[in-house]
């Protein structure tokens, strides 16, 4: 079943998406510039206030999947469709809103952060029925943990948002670059696939959801086999999962309270 759902959603691309597929010379030029980026001395973790441009947060809708898919049609291609990230840049005013909004630095919950909505879709290749622990040890690589500084993305579920650091915005960060930085983490776990970054439109959205609904239904029928009682969260082990950095500063807080509380 979610094979199929997969071939569904990897027809929209040309279509419904109206999504384009990067080409060659392309994908070297981004190679290019990734590989001096990820040598920068940019943050893991993104704040608000750094923010150049947010994705998928509310009042924004944001999605990211990892599906597996059996059919070798389209493997090994990267592709983009909507707005880049340049025409949804933060406003400087809005930025400077969100540094003085709270003393943290985020925004009231009156005042949800700018953002658009973000749809990011990738598909693996695989010949066997994959197990809910696979699906979930291989999802952080939605994410691009600790593999591009300045780039801080989440995901729950379906669900998933991102921010751009500002001066990797300035650098000239685009969804072609997100999406063969997706494509080479596939490549370095020895994995083929599709790759797919972009803003969709509400109309496509519509004939997006349903199947995105359908892919977490039946993602949770899936077994838990093979997940081990050390790996963590659905099977994910804590060395490669997006949420390591959350789980990091929540340890350390809980472990300042308990001192306070002996003290």
């Amino acid at each position: 079943m979610l094979n199929a759902i997969a071939e569904e959603l990897l027809a929209l691309l040309p279509g419904v998406l109206a999504a384009r597929p990067i080409a060659a010379s392309e994908r070297s030029a981004a190679q290019a510039m990734l590989q001096q980026w990820r040598t920068s001395d940019l943050p893991s973790m993104v704040m608000e206030q750094e923010a150049g441009c947010i994705l998928g947060d509310p009042p924004a809708q944001g999605f990211s999947l990892l599906l597996p898919l059996s059919s070798t049609h389209q493997l090994n291609t990267c592709w983009t469709f909507g707005p880049d990230f340049e025409a949804r840049r933060v406003p400087q005013h809005l930025l400077r809103a969100i540094r003085g909004a709270h003393p943290s630095g985020c925004l009231r919950s009156e005042s949800p952060p700018p953002g658009s909505d973000f749809l990011q879709l990738l598909w693996i290749h695989t010949e066997t029925s994959l197990t809910r622990a696979q699906l979930s040890r291989w999802g952080a690589l939605r994410s691009l943990a600790r593999r591009l500084p300045g780039y801080y993305a989440r995901s729950m579920g379906v669900r998933g948002s991102a921010r751009i650091h500002r001066d990797l915005m300035r650098a000239g960060f685009s969804q072609r670059h997100l999406a063969v930085a997706l494509m080479q983490g596939l490549e370095s776990e020895g994995l083929r696939g599709v790759v797919a970054v972009g803003s969709p439109t509400h109309e496509a959205l519509r004939h997006v959801q349903p199947l995105l609904q359908r892919f977490e239904k039946h993602k949770a029928e899936l077994p838990l086999e093979s997940a081990q009682s050390d790996e963590g969260c659905e099977g994910r082990d804590c060395h490669s999962c997006d949420e390591r950095d959350v789980c990091t500063k929540i340890r350390a807080l809980l472990s300042a309270i308990k001192r306070g509380r002996r003290q």
